[in-house]
């Protein structure tokens, strides 16, 4: 998964690089909230995506080799499957981030082509839905990879009580995954059936609020009767 992850990153550069042979020097960089072009700039601005998603594999480069040689390095066998498992996850997560910005780098660039060519002042696809959708499916990976963390500083829902034991870590992360997929299942519902400027990606923010903090209060519940 950690080569899968480079392999998208270096298609999104190259293929960044290809596309610019068809867009002109100018292209429409931002929309305001009705979707009209508000700012023009180059085309070389478009690398601007690519080298996110470089940076990004790169942080997870790092994450996962340092799991990976704590799982070598610890004798104790507890630790060693923990640090296993969360290398796994990493590179679930990290892959899985690349994909979503790939996706996206691919629908500005079509959306560029599209605008420019036939001339609008308009976007021509509904990126409020498709980023709706996308961070539906990407909180949907991601809730079913949260119950199979185990406790670190890097990755699940590091919250001061969750972090008070291995118990109300595995509780409020299993919590915390059904609770992001229910956020994920009803972005995408969201983005299918609602549409309008930003309605959908508005919807999907307070879906993933509404998930992060019903788990909080019940991470706090499950610390509080550990503490006693």
């Amino acid at each position: 998964m950690k080569k899968a992850m480079w392999i998208i990153a270096c298609i999104s550069l190259i293929g960044t690089a290809f596309m610019l042979r068809f867009l002109p020097e100018s292209i429409p960089m931002h929309y305001d909230i009705s979707g009209n072009i508000d700012r023009w700039g180059s085309k070389y601005e478009q690398f601007i995506m690519p080298a996110m998603i470089f940076v990004f594999a790169l942080i997870f480069e790092l994450l996962i080799r340092h799991y990976e040689k704590r799982a070598e390095l610890l004798t104790d066998e507890k630790e060693s499957a923990e640090a296993r498992s969360n290398t796994k996850v990493l590179k679930i997560v990290g892959l899985a981030s690349a994909i979503f910005f790939s996706l996206l780098n691919v629908l500005l660039m079509i959306e560029a082509i599209e605008t420019t060519s036939s001339g609008s002042t308009k976007m021509t696809i509904d990126f409020s839905r498709v980023s709706s959708a996308l961070l539906g499916f990407l909180c949907i990976v991601l809730g079913n990879i949260l119950p199979k963390t185990r406790k670190n500083s890097n990755v699940g829902f590091r919250l001061p009580w969750s972090m008070y034991n291995d118990n109300t870590w595995n509780r409020t992360n299993r919590f915390g995954g059904y609770a992001l997929v229910a956020a994920g299942v009803l972005s995408v519902v969201t983005a299918i059936l609602v549409s309008g400027a930003g309605i959908s990606l508005l919807l999907t923010m307070v879906w993933v609020i509404a998930a992060t903090i019903v788990t909080t209060v019940y991470s706090y519940s499950v610390y509080k009767k550990e503490h006693q």
